[in-house]
């Protein structure tokens, strides 16, 4: 199996939050997911979640892909959505090989 390298993207600077998964040159959306990024909701287990989700979706197509680059959005946005899905990011290092 061909292991095909992408880039996720992550913005929660509004009330609409977006995580998506790129092939590795960012021109073709492989999988992505939105939500209502609501006040008062556990952020990380919900980032966590939707993430399982996003990489579910890109595999089921028979390819196996692996995050090599990320892209957060710094802004404008709330604090809160900022701080958390920068830490998720930055968090996720580990997880997976990054090339910053």
């Amino acid at each position: 199996m061909t292991i095909n390298n992408t880039v996720i993207s992550l913005s929660m600077t509004s009330s609409q939050a977006l995580m998506a998964l790129f092939d590795e040159k960012a021109e073709k959306c492989l999988a992505s997911v939105a939500w209502d990024n609501l006040d008062g909701v556990e952020l990380a287990p919900l980032l966590d979640e939707k993430y399982k989700e996003i990489l579910s979706s890109a595999n089921s197509s028979g390819f196996k892909y692996e995050i090599t680059k990320v892209f957060g959005v710094e802004g404008p946005g709330s604090f809160t959505g900022l701080r958390i899905s920068s830490a998720f990011l930055k968090a996720s290092q580990q997880r997976f090989r990054f090339l910053w």
